[in-house]
């Protein structure tokens, strides 16, 4: 009598490995290198003037909101407590040059001297004060005026643009725009703007 075939598949059976031949290991080719500076050069080229763009307007922002918050706070103080109030250009602890903002800039009560645009007196409370300015920002206010100063009302003198800009660039900078009401604010579409490459206005 004949033996049943085994019901075992050929599935069952190990199947002999086949060698292979040794592999390499793949690398980049000099084309592929090549290729890939040459992209990763366009997209640096592409992204470091973007990225100088905002590190620029994040200092003239910066500097911008500090002006008008301390131009707010001088016109506050002076309504408040019924006396004069200076802004004015800062040179060390003193006012300093005219038109020229970019060392910064000090409010003080000026109860002792009959012009406002005059040192800071003995009896002039200092209120506050701001010089962390980087070195190529450029900050000007008319042509010849070192102070702004409030009266007890609440109004200013003299009324103008502060024209916010970077030293380096020819990029339209940022503008407060600073009305006889002493009330500050920034300068937007209607305004003209403001050429950071031109002579300051005398508004």
């Amino acid at each position: 009598m004949p033996r049943p075939q085994s019901a075992r598949t050929c599935m069952e059976y190990p199947t002999p490995a086949v060698n292979a031949p040794p592999g390499r290991e793949r690398g980049f080719s000099l084309l592929e290198l090549i290729v890939t500076t040459v992209v990763a050069g366009v997209l640096l080229s592409v992204g470091l003037p973007s990225f100088s763009d905002f590190i620029e307007l994040t200092r003239l922002d910066t500097v911008s909101d500090r002006l008008i918050a301390h131009l707010a706070l001088a016109r506050n103080h002076a309504i408040t407590h019924r006396l004069r109030v200076t802004v004015c250009a800062r040179d060390g602890d003193q006012c300093g040059a005219p038109g020229d903002w970019s060392n910064g800039w000090i409010v003080f009560e000026n109860r002792i001297s009959d012009k406002p645009g005059q040192d800071i007196d003995e009896g002039d409370r200092v209120i506050a004060s701001y010089r962390e300015i980087a070195d190529d920002v450029d900050i000007r206010f008319r042509r010849d005026r070192a102070y702004v100063y409030y009266r007890n009302t609440g109004t200013g003198y003299p009324a103008g643009t502060f024209r916010i800009c970077n030293r380096t660039g020819h990029r339209n900078g940022t503008s407060i725009v600073l009305s006889f009401t002493g009330r500050p604010r920034f300068g937007n579409d209607a305004d003209e703007p403001v050429a950071c490459n031109s002579t300051p206005p005398n508004d």
